[in-house]
């Protein structure tokens, strides 16, 4: 595993989140995962100048996108994408793994949320340890939204990492 984190002042970097805007654009999945306002690279491109992006790439460009959208408390919004090639796969998961550790130990997060108008990805929050809050109607781009949360706590124990040992 090679998970990174997205470095705007580079240009190698940039291209790479063109790649992956043009990909999201190609395959209809831009609309899944950001709202209209993205159709416009500059937007997409400034996005994550603020968040924390983490980024899994080979070959064939980024397959998998981990970000924190930072919130004024001890928190944050924890969003992915992953390539459909990807997607189920051991490696994601343990990529996933990997950037939640990062949001929490690292970045030093206390606790993270995850939104989404599918059930069956709700169904996938909760199986990965995550605790459903409940439903937030037209949140969701003017759908409904489940929101579900872990604590760093929540995580370790997971993980199976102490929070001691994992930031001493």
């Amino acid at each position: 595993m090679a998970l990174r984190q997205y470095d705007p002042t580079n240009p190698q970097d940039e291209i790479l989140l063109l790649q992956w805007w043009s990909l999201l654009v190609e395959t209809n999945e831009l609309h899944t995962v950001f709202d209209a306002r993205y159709e416009r690279v500059s937007e997409f491109l400034l996005a994550f100048r603020q968040d924390v992006l983490l980024l899994e790439t080979d070959e064939r460009g980024i397959w998998g996108a981990f970000w924190f959208d930072r919130s004024p408390l001890a928190g944050a919004f924890f969003s992915l994408w992953l390539r459909k090639d990807h997607r189920q796969s051991k490696a994601s998961l343990e990529a996933i793994s990997l950037a939640l550790g990062v949001g929490f130990h690292d970045l030093q997060f206390r606790a993270v949320l995850v939104v989404t108008s599918e059930p069956a990805i709700a169904a996938l929050h909760q199986r990965y340890g995550f605790t459903r809050l409940g439903v937030v109607p037209g949140l969701y781009f003017g759908q409904p939204a489940i929101v579900s949360y872990m604590t760093d706590d929540m995580f370790d124990q997971i993980a199976g990492t102490p929070a001691q040992e994992a930031t001493g």
